[in-house]
């Protein structure tokens, strides 16, 4: 029986890396986008500006924790802060843009958004081609 398929050119192997990171940032940015459309589905009584801001994966002053996840997702860290006798929620998190990561500080007062800050950036790191070494040899004595 003949093949009915022509001979397969072997991908090159950084072609493989690229199309998979593709498909990694295309299935995880629609699964964002599917979040934040469930969740704004599911709560018919955010306001337009709440309601926008999610779909949009933005940040507003008086979203809640939960609001916040939809758009943003799950936080980088979480830090419990007490600032003058008054109790805090700091939500961090590193967003990538492009070779920038940016570093973003969402404070939370009694469960509601106080404060959104960006508290730095740094060159997002350059991905290296990988190398295995191979095991040192074991010298026995």
């Amino acid at each position: 029986m003949k093949n009915q398929f022509p001979a397969e050119e072997e991908t090159p192997p950084f072609m493989a890396g690229i199309f998979i990171l593709f498909c990694f940032l295309a299935v995880s940015c629609s699964t964002m986008q599917s979040i934040r459309q469930d969740y704004v589905t599911a709560h018919p009584e955010l306001s337009p500006e709440f309601r926008q801001a999610i779909l949009s994966g933005e940040l507003r002053e008086n979203m809640t924790e939960e609001m916040v996840r939809a758009s943003w997702g799950s936080p980088f860290d979480v830090l419990e802060e007490n600032t003058g006798g008054k109790k805090s929620t700091k939500w961090i998190y590193d967003m990538s843009f492009e070779d920038i990561i940016k570093r973003y500080n969402v404070r939370f007062v009694d469960g509601v958004v106080r404060e959104i800050k960006l508290s730095g950036t740094r060159p997002a790191p350059i991905p290296q081609p990988y190398h295995p070494q191979p095991p040192e040899p074991k010298h026995e004595k």
